[in-house]
């Protein structure tokens, strides 16, 4: 029996592919894997988290949208929002020592946020805070770092905050979720 072995494709090769495609794709170190459209609420809760940045940042900080890759080794991501305070050209696709990267979980892929996510992303050096924000529940997920390795934080409910030092504030779950959930949720 004669079986072609597929060979995955390289970093290097994903980029020049992913270049010419109409749709976006993340690479998990094998193979493109094409990105989902998202909900209504996926959109408004990153926007949130991206607008709430901007607006409280002070300057030098850098938020982008999930138009903009995180690099890892033979691995691509786009996260919802990432907060860095490196120097961006108008050019760049990648965004270089993200601070913070945000991922607004979906039932299609909220395994892969919890896990391999969550490890190619805890495994940058600059990294120091990884959200994940529930869609249907005001619940949210902070991987943090300190000098006794990541440290876990649930968030349940609009009237607590997510404590993020490593960019000098705190989200509050209210402005996260501004109309996707009610108030009283």
């Amino acid at each position: 029996m004669n079986v072609a072995l597929r060979r995955p494709m390289t970093v290097d090769e994903f980029l020049a592919w992913e270049c010419q495609q109409e749709l976006r794709y993340e690479f998990d170190g094998w193979q493109p894997v094409e990105m989902n459209g998202s909900t209504y609420a996926h959109s408004v809760i990153a926007t949130n988290v991206w607008r709430f940045l901007v607006d409280n940042l002070p300057q030098g900080w850098r938020v982008v949208s999930r138009d903009l890759q995180v690099r890892m080794g033979s691995r691509v991501r786009y996260p919802d929002v990432a907060a860095t305070r490196a120097r961006l050209q108008n050019q760049d696709r990648a965004i270089p020592d993200p601070v913070l990267l945000v991922e607004v979980l979906s039932n299609s892929t909220a395994i892969v946020d919890q896990t391999s996510k969550a490890a190619e992303y805890t495994a940058i050096d600059s990294l120091q805070h990884y959200l994940m924000l529930e869609q249907d529940s005001a619940e949210a997920v902070l991987l943090s770092r300190s000098d006794e390795g990541w440290i876990e934080t649930t968030i349940v409910g609009l009237s607590l905050e997510i404590a993020l030092p490593a960019l000098g504030l705190s989200l509050p779950m209210l402005a996260a979720y501004k109309d996707v959930l009610p108030p009283s949720a």
